[in-house]
């Protein structure tokens, strides 16, 4: 019941936004994102199982996946705007090649359909886990590098960075397999010039001002302008969405209306309630 009614008030918070104009949603060109919310359900259907066996089994935090996600993960999905729709139809404003940053990657699922609907693109993924095998053979292992984990850390196989091409698409994706807390790990996007950034890893008010701090201090942003999607803000991490906005504004050079908070869908499209979802749209953009 808790959930029924959360998810009735979220749609009515989301609807009530997009009718008033005050929403992001409410700002795209819909034809555009009815078209990347089609290429994106065409890319999800070229994976048939996104849990292999033995992936869970073998992970550090399961993926992501909680045992009431799990048998939903493979369902279609609706033709409603979910995260990774909006995060691809942005992805396809920018007048020059994409490059795409997600921290916290799970099962891939959002990276997938980035990496096809942009193409050809440059993704990078961040995650404690290994690339899930299912997508791995939708790739050529260009290179990979390990090093030791941290001591303290919850991982303890070698940390990695893999290279991949994506041959159908020409797109490349390089992965980082880290703590998220993994300072070496960050070191490796420094200066990266990532223009459409997904934070999506560890779910705490610490680990979004340790990647918002790290972000900043490796000066990962594309200068002519980044747009950051945060999943997830509930509770305490959206009071530290609202407490940053600010030096977000500040640090992407717009206007404090550009930081914002929406509800949206996840990787469960309507099977979930929306997300509270954090969205900084830097600047240029051309619709």
């Amino acid at each position: 019941m808790k959930r029924l009614s959360i998810t009735l008030y979220r749609r009515f918070r989301r609807s009530l936004s997009e009718r008033s104009g005050s929403s992001f949603l409410s700002r795209v060109d819909q034809v555009r994102l009815k078209e990347i919310i089609s290429e994106n359900r065409r890319a999800v259907s070229l994976v048939n199982d996104w849990l292999p066996a033995g992936l869970i089994e073998n992970s550090v935090f399961r993926y992501g996946v909680t045992p009431e996600v799990q048998p939903l993960l493979n369902l279609p999905l609706d033709n409603e705007c979910c995260q990774a729709d909006l995060l691809a139809y942005y992805g396809r404003t920018f007048d020059r090649r994409l490059k795409y940053l997600e921290l916290g990657v799970s099962v891939g699922k959002t990276l997938w359909q980035i990496l096809n609907t942009c193409a050809p693109c440059e993704c990078w993924a961040f995650d404690i886990e290994e690339i899930n095998p299912v997508l791995k053979e939708h790739f050529a292992l260009d290179a990979r590098e390990e090093w030791p984990s941290r001591p303290e850390s919850i991982k303890k196989t070698p940390s990695s960075i893999s290279r991949f091409t994506h041959q159908p698409t020409g797109s490349r994706l390089t992965y980082i397999c880290a703590d998220i807390f993994d300072e070496r790990g960050w070191k490796l996007l420094a200066g990266g010039g990532f223009n459409l950034i997904l934070s999506d890893a560890l779910h705490t008010p610490q680990a979004l001002d340790f990647e918002w701090t790290q972000m900043t201090r490796s000066n990962i942003f594309d200068p002519q302008g980044a747009v950051i999607m945060w999943d997830d803000l509930d509770g305490a991490m959206r009071d530290w969405f609202r407490a940053k906005r600010p030096a977000i504004a500040g640090r992407l050079r717009v206007n404090l209306d550009r930081v914002n908070t929406l509800f949206l869908n996840g990787w469960l499209g309507g099977r979930e309630y929306p997300h509270w979802t954090g969205l900084a749209l830097g600047k240029p953009l051309h619709s």
